[in-house]
């Protein structure tokens, strides 16, 4: 297993941070310079990413290209498993079990979201993979989203690429992810539950001390006003939702 954490070069707290973070448990890892705005046109036409028309901030476009560059490493180095990480994040006390080394993940899982982001998610019921350790991995029917800490196989990171690609305008890296691939079934994306990482402002917002850079510059929809209807079936899925823990 390859641990590749995303950070800007000038970020000498959080790679201060996540060397703590890792070298605590003893759990090999590479930063991955992050991709800066400047470089945003000369990357994507590298990666071939088609950013004309996006909605996307300069600083989203930047995490995108980010993540799409580590896959694209992934696919070059032909690495047969890659974790990546955010710079913001914690770590569980028991990362380092599933962190060094991928023996723990059955052949028919290509990709593993090990992030909390929401408290709820809407999951699988039947036909989850129980570990020995005492977590479990079920398969996600909806959108969990962030991309601050998931495992990709060689294979899959191929396939991310080709999905990304087919992207016109490109969205964010993890709307693309653990959303609409997820919810058209295209991909199969599997939730680490109890989770192992966490970004730091989901854990304490309020008391944050290494606020998403992003966050002052994301685009939101405008909330839309819910039916009735709607409001029911949003109910209804929440019922039948997994919660995701951290610990």
């Amino acid at each position: 297993m390859r641990c590749f954490v995303i950070s800007l070069v000038t970020e000498d707290r959080r790679r201060s941070h996540i060397s703590h973070e890792f070298s605590s448990q003893a759990i090999p890892f590479e930063f991955f310079d992050a991709i800066t705005p400047v470089q945003n046109e000369a990357e994507a036409n590298r990666l071939q990413i088609l950013t004309q028309g996006t909605t996307l901030s300069k600083g989203e476009t930047s995490c995108l290209l980010s993540h799409v560059a580590i896959l694209q490493k992934i696919v070059d180095e032909s690495i047969p498993y890659a974790a990546i990480f955010e710079d913001d994040i914690h770590l569980s006390k028991d990362a380092y079990h599933y962190l060094c080394s991928e023996n723990w993940i059955p052949d028919s899982v290509e990709l593993v979201k090990l992030e909390m982001f929401n408290h709820i998610a809407k999951g699988q019921f039947l036909g989850t993979h129980k570990l020995e350790s005492g977590k479990e991995l079920f398969r996600l029917k909806g959108r969990h989203l962030g991309a601050a800490g998931y495992i990709v196989t060689c294979n899959m990171a191929s396939q991310l690429l080709n999905e990304v690609r087919r992207c016109e305008p490109v969205e964010a890296i993890d709307k693309i992810i653990f959303e609409e691939l997820i919810t058209s079934n295209k991909v199969d994306v599997y939730q680490l539950q109890p989770a192992i990482c966490a970004q730091d402002d989901i854990i304490d917002r309020k008391n944050s001390v290494l606020h998403s850079s992003l966050n002052a510059e994301r685009i939101l929809p405008a909330k839309k006003k819910l039916s009735l209807a709607m409001k029911a079936k949003r109910e209804l899925e929440r019922i039948f939702s997994r919660r995701i823990q951290f610990k």
